[in-house]
């Protein structure tokens, strides 16, 4: 077998094989041979009928074609050992002749990456201040989440929420009247298309809610509950939207019926110490504002430095040079749709649903995931590479004393936890987060330092392909 190789652009290598004839013959023997065990022939035991029965009775094309599918997939393995390179793909195959047996494989390998001088760059660390009205703004959302509805004994107003039972027809039509003109009885039940039992409705006369069950904002409703007392029913009828997704009941009039059970007035706690030692262990409010300040800042830091490790590795990226094979890149995108198709179902949506929702097709959201796949493969092998130049490593004791740390976190279950993370695939899983973040922490530090260390090495690297990160763990399977 004749083997040639030439180095393609964006990490691919085309194989160029030639099969010797009498290879091919065998291989067109052993099709016939598997063939003929599997056909039935009247007149002959299976795998006992001639060749050219077989033939006859099947086709030569099909037994070409089994030979020099099963040849073609034997013979691109002996080319990959032969030429030792190392596929990250499936390889793209075509057959320029068949005598001799010659076909051309384009095959992605491991990405290329020549990095750049990221020794030199620079960026001053993001400053954070934590400012009183965002601390007024979490005592805000703290009070809101302590309010209190109470019942009171007087008329609804604005602001109040009811609970009420509620009966809305359309069809019935009214034959008496209060002196008020409430309308007190109808003739005939009519169509019920909504029905509620102690449903809460909440008074906002300048932005109306839906009505309950009905599940559609009807203007009118909430004036018609304004000065309603508790164990107060009453009937009246409103016109329901012309958008109503109901299409026949459009524009109809409906009659509402409605007992209320309960007016409640929304009770605010006051801002005091009180307050404080009913949120957490405080004894006074300033030790409340105190304590949502410093948690406030610890936020504000970390999102801080996530900014600063993305602004440093964007920066890493766009010096160095990356080659992805074009196949490397759709496998990714194709991943991450499979992981949005996931979350969509547990969120009881389809992937044409969000479409329809996000205004997008598919093909420009796998565009969209394409680029997303290629700058994370990029920044990816990147830090890869830098850290595998820098020597940058995690010890075994390093791994353990995460997965103490993680599980100890989960309580009663901290044993159960801490024994599948000693699993060999997570330990593994551990090892490259553990590295991966001490990677980045290196760059963040040469970055943000007054004066880098010298490069010893150079300004640029060259890796032919982007290594594993280092570690003394067990090395397990590594998905290519």
């Amino acid at each position: 077998m004749k083997v040639t190789a030439e180095r393609l652009p964006d990490s691919q290598v085309q194989l160029n094989v030639e099969v010797e004839p009498e290879r091919v013959a065998a291989s067109l023997e052993r099709a016939y041979r598997r063939i003929a065990q599997r056909v039935r022939i009247p007149g002959f035991r299976p795998g006992k009928a001639p060749r050219h029965i077989v033939e006859r009775f099947v086709g030569r094309e099909l037994i070409q074609q089994e030979a020099l599918d099963s040849l073609v997939a034997e013979a691109y393995q002996e080319a990959v050992r032969e030429t030792g390179i190392r596929p990250v793909g499936e390889p793209t195959i075509d057959v320029v002749q068949q005598e001799p047996l010659v076909f051309r494989a384009t095959v992605p390998v491991m990405p290329t990456v020549e990095l750049g001088d990221y020794r030199s760059i620079r960026l001053k660390p993001i400053a954070i201040d934590v400012l009183p009205e965002q601390v007024e703004r979490v005592l805000d959302q703290l009070r809101e989440q302590f309010t209190r509805w109470e019942p009171v004994d007087r008329p609804a107003q604005a602001g109040d929420r009811l609970t009420l039972d509620l009966v809305v027809r359309v069809g019935a039509y009214t034959t008496l009247y209060s002196p008020t003109g409430e309308p007190l009885l109808q003739s005939g039940e009519g169509e019920v298309i909504a029905e509620a039992v102690a449903a809460d409705y909440l008074l906002q006369p300048d932005n109306e809610e839906p009505v309950p069950d009905l599940e559609e904002v009807v203007p009118g409703f909430t004036a018609q509950l304004l000065g309603l007392t508790a164990g107060q029913r009453k009937v009246f009828q409103l016109s329901l939207p012309t958008s109503f997704p109901a299409k026949h009941l459009a524009g109809r009039l409906a009659t509402f019926t409605v007992v209320v059970q309960a007016v409640k007035e929304k009770r605010v706690p006051a801002l005091d110490d009180e307050f404080a030692r009913t949120v957490g262990d405080y004894a006074s409010l300033e030790q409340l504002r105190a304590a949502i300040r410093e948690q406030l800042r610890q936020e504000l830091e970390r999102q801080a430095r996530r900014q600063l490790e993305q602004a440093v590795l964007n920066e890493a990226v766009a010096r160095s040079r990356v080659e992805l094979p074009p196949q490397l890149i759709e496998r990714a995108a194709t991943e991450m749709l499979e992981d949005l198709r996931r979350r969509l179902r547990q969120q009881g949506l389809t992937l044409e649903q969000y479409l329809a929702l996000t205004q997008q097709t598919e093909e420009g959201l796998r565009q969209e995931l394409r680029q997303r796949a290629e700058r994370s493969l990029k920044e990816h092998l990147v830090l890869h590479a830098i850290g595998e130049r820098e020597g940058i490593t995690v010890e075994t004791t390093e791994v353990t004393a995460e997965i103490e740390r993680l599980s100890g976190a989960f309580g009663e279950q901290a044993e159960q936890v801490r024994r599948a993370l000693e699993e060999p695939a997570q330990r593994q899983e551990i090892s490259e987060d553990l590295w991966h973040r001490r990677v980045l922490d290196f760059l963040v530090g040469l970055a943000t330092a007054e004066s880098a260390p010298a490069d010893e090495t150079g300004q640029t690297a060259t890796t032919d392909e982007a290594a594993a990160p280092p570690t003394t763990e067990p090395a397990g399977e590594q998905s290519s």
